[in-house]
Order: C-alpha cells, then structure tokens, then sequence
C-alpha cells in the first residue's frame, strides 16, 4: 500500500476518537508486518493534542475530510478539512449499554475546533489553519482587529492600548511567558523534536488599509543546532490565550 492509498484508507474512515489518556496517542490503524511510521492523519492529530489539549477526555471525534483534483496525482499531497466535533449524548450513552432502545440516543454534534490543512507528498503537514472557534478566541481576535483596522491613523502605540484595554494576555512585553506555555513545548515535540527558536510580535502591516491589523505572535520551531536544509517551522499564536491560529513548513518545498 502506497503512501497516499494509506492516507486516502484512513481518512476515509473519518472518526478518531481522541478521549486517550494524557500522554497517550491513537493510531488509526497498523501496517501488518512494517515498521511503524508516522502518517500525515497521525501527524494532524498530534499537532491538534498538543495544541488544545483540553479536547481529550470529551469523548471528541477528530473528522477528517481529504480532498485533490482529479487531475493530480495524490503522491503530491493532499488538502482537507478537519473538525473535532461531540455528539449530544455519547457519553451518557457509552456508560449505560443496558439502557432501552429508544432511549438516550445520540443527537446533534457540537463542533469544538474546526480547520483546513495541507499536506506535502512526504507527509509533513505544510500548512494548517484554525477556523472560527470559541477555545481559539476568534471573535475576541476579530473584534480587536476590526477596532484597530477602524483607526488607520494608529500607531502602533494605540493598537498595543487597544489591545491591553481587551484583556490580551500576551501582549509584546510577555514574550518569556509565552514561550513557557506548555502547549508550545507540546507542539513542538509533536512536530518532531523542534523547540522554539525566536517569537516576534506582530502589530500592524503597511500601509494601513484592507486587513492590516495583525496582532500576534510568530514564533519559529527548529530542531537544535539544524542546517538551513532542515525542516523547520513558523506558527501564530493570538494574543487573548497563546492559542495556536496557523501553523506553516519552511521551506515549503518537500
């Protein structure tokens, strides 16, 4: 089995149940008589626990929708979504199997964290986005950059008073305290064996116009003492928790 035919199998499967204990991971399934290795859905799910670690334990289901053109072949990478979604009533249902047909039924799902990722043909994630999510703090995000992008006048000055006056916890002057957030430690042995290389806060772009707010960190993962040919990694981080918003490879290329 290729590769790709693995990743297209096991996301066709579309539900792993991410309820492990701490520390633990879940494989969605083994290669009979192979070494073990890593795959791109394994990989996805790791960099999620590590991130929002508060998703396990709440009988969560990671979804996992993969997509390509027909026109490519899948050897070049694959592109999806994603959702960590839990069903009304799973839980109460798990506990009691006696219970009558009929009776406590799983009903609608409630999405916790939702995204889209992309994956290079060696199985690396290239880029991954988080979507419009409370655990992310989006609408704190998305209101703080609409006032700030109402100002165009601003200096940076008044988008860092602004963002104080919203209760952002990691403003530019909390940089060490960021870096000791154990997500970020998490995240990077989940990306493999990367540790947190440098953080920069970023205000505002120029020039002012459009979607020019921007009111995070960037923080780069590298593994110790690597060469420029080494995969590394840049992620941002909103300011309201440390959250992990967006996630890039460097280079790019495979």
């Amino acid at each position: 089995m290729t590769q790709a035919s693995a990743f297209i199998s096991r996301a066709l499967l579309g539900l792993a149940l991410i309820s492990c204990p701490e520390g633990g991971m879940l494989t969605l399934g083994g290669r009979s008589g192979q070494v073990p290795r890593q795959e791109p859905e394994q990989l996805l799910q790791r960099v999620l626990q590590a991130s929002y670690p508060e998703l396990g334990g709440r009988h969560a289901f990671l979804e996992i929708t993969c997509r390509q053109p027909l026109d490519y072949p899948w050897e070049w990478g694959a592109s999806g979504d994603f959702g960590f979604r839990v069903k009304t009533g799973w839980a109460e249902r798990q506990g009691d199997q006696d219970r009558p047909e009929g009776q406590g039924n799983v009903g609608a799902s409630q999405t916790l964290l939702e995204g889209y990722f992309l994956f290079g043909p060696e199985g690396r994630i290239k880029q991954l986005w988080i979507g419009e999510a409370e655990l992310a703090n989006s609408k704190a995000n998305t209101a703080l950059r609409s006032l700030v992008e109402s100002h165009p006048e601003w200096a940076d000055s008044d988008a860092l008073k602004a963002l104080r006056e919203a209760g952002a916890k990691f403003g530019p002057e909390s940089k060490d305290e960021l870096l000791r957030i154990p997500t970020l430690k998490s995240l990077g042995v989940a990306l493999g064996a990367l540790e947190a290389a440098s953080a920069e806060f970023e205000v505002m772009r120029e020039p002012h116009s459009g979607n020019f707010a921007l009111l995070d960190w960037r923080v780069s993962f590298e593994k110790p003492g690597a060469s420029a040919h080494d995969v590394s990694y840049v992620a941002t981080f909103e300011p309201f928790a440390g959250r992990l918003v967006f996630l890039s490879k460097y280079p790019v290329a495979p």
